[in-house]
């Protein structure tokens, strides 16, 4: 009813239904891995005259920094947090030979800018109050910001993090909130649950259920064999059950 100020826990929800119901799962692992991730390099400018041994210079360059990306691996990462949150957020690692992207915590994360139709996002640095031991895990610019919020916690926790280093990218872009594109789903997921459990109650009634068949006796007789019926009216009721159930 309000996602704005509930944004963690709809967030949870979604992470909730996607480790355990397998229809969410599957729909959000499909829309996430429907793209191939593929590329073209394609040369945005195209001088006057050509240099042949300058341009297969430059493409190889360019074609060995876009695989060194990895982009297929570290795309679908995004496009799976894009599709359980909404929103994701990552941080960069390179070296000359690699590069990674550090997915963070949406609920320590938020948009806090746009640049050149960019996000940029702030990190609650608090964080690493609740988990110092984390704290030698992130890379440089977190610890140093860290040690500014420690001395300037007046200026808040939530501090912007070097646009150049990270990465957002935000599906419902008509939201200034993250809001799981698939959140309409939940109230129908809950009831599906709903219905499983009264199945599996049902069919576990029907497993053990048994018709009890008591031949009634006359109380105050003393004969053990008292009864108030005889055989054959007896048999004549049971094969009547017989006939009527299962």
């Amino acid at each position: 009813a309000n996602p704005i100020t509930n944004e963690v826990n709809i967030r949870n929800l979604s992470r909730f239904f996607y480790d355990t119901n397998p229809l969410y799962r599957l729909i959000i692992r499909y829309m996430a891995l429907m793209p191939t991730y593929d590329y073209t390099i394609i040369p945005t400018v195209t001088p006057e005259k050509i240099n042949p041994k300058l341009m297969k210079k430059e493409f190889l360059k360019v074609a060995t920094f876009v695989d060194k990306l990895n982009l297929r691996a570290e795309m679908i990462k995004a496009m799976l947090g894009v599709f359980k949150e909404d929103t994701f957020y990552g941080y960069e690692y390179e070296t000359d030979d690699s590069f990674f992207i550090q997915q963070l915590d949406g609920n320590y994360c938020r948009i806090s800018s746009k640049e050149d139709g960019l996000y940029n996002y702030a990190f609650n640095f608090a964080f690493f109050d609740s988990y110092p031991e984390e704290l030698n895990l992130y890379p440089t610019e977190f610890q140093k910001k860290y040690r500014y919020y420690k001395k300037n916690t007046s200026l808040g926790q939530w501090i912007e993090l070097d646009s150049t280093k990270t990465i957002c990218l935000k599906l419902n872009s008509e939201f200034t909130y993250p809001l799981p594109p698939f959140s309409t789903m939940f109230p129908a997921l809950i009831d599906l649950d709903e219905y499983k459990a009264i199945k599996k109650a049902k069919a576990k009634n029907d497993n053990f259920m048994a018709v009890v068949q008591k031949i009634p006796m006359d109380k105050n007789a003393t004969d053990i064999n008292s009864f108030l019926m005889d055989l054959d009216l007896a048999m004549d009721f049971h094969q009547m059950a017989e006939d009527s159930l299962p």
